[in-house]
């Protein structure tokens, strides 16, 4: 005589098309398992405080990894389109990394991983910023040797260099 074994949990739990928001229960909310059991009676799903306790530790762990790549996934697509491919590869890390934690939940991260994108623009932004003080240097620098008549002494040849001068630095006349 076979013997037959009834379905594990999680597959009980993805036949009734409820296993992320089972999963959101137990692990982000930490819902006691007597709570966790009547929301599965609710299911039409029975099961048992041992079954609960061996899904906890045969499926946390994929879960969370699972949501980690999911939030870290949207935090790349979600970066504004100027954020350079670097900086969204950096951001989708950090996000994974603050992720990956079984003990954060859901609203929690989804709050890191917005602030993790205004990090990024702040960062970039920085970035552009030196870059364009940098240019203006330059451009300072270049005025000032205009402006030295030992190297600039014809008036009209010093005028074209300020001209073009200006329209480097986006100045019109």
């Amino acid at each position: 005589m076979a013997k037959h074994f009834p379905k594990s949990l999680a597959d009980q739990l993805d036949k009734a098309e409820v296993y992320d928001e089972f999963c959101a229960l137990m692990f982000d909310e930490g819902m006691r398992y007597e709570d966790l059991l009547e929301q599965l009676e609710k299911w039409n799903i029975s099961s048992s405080l041992g079954s609960l306790h061996r899904f906890w530790e045969s499926q946390r762990s994929p879960w969370t990894i699972a949501r980690a790549k999911v939030l870290a996934a949207q935090a790349y697509d979600m970066a504004p389109a100027d954020l350079d491919d670097a900086q969204r590869r950096a951001l989708r890390e950090r996000v994974f990394s603050l992720s990956v934690s079984p003990n954060v939940s859901e609203k929690a991260l989804l709050k890191m991983r917005d602030q993790e994108i205004k990090i990024a623009m702040l960062a970039q932004n920085d970035r552009r910023i030196g870059i364009l003080e940098g240019k203006m240097k330059e451009a300072s620098d270049k005025l000032q040797e205009l402006r030295d008549p030992v190297k600039a002494d014809d008036a009209a040849m010093r005028q074209r260099i300020l001209d073009e001068v200006d329209r480097a630095m986006g100045i019109k006349h």
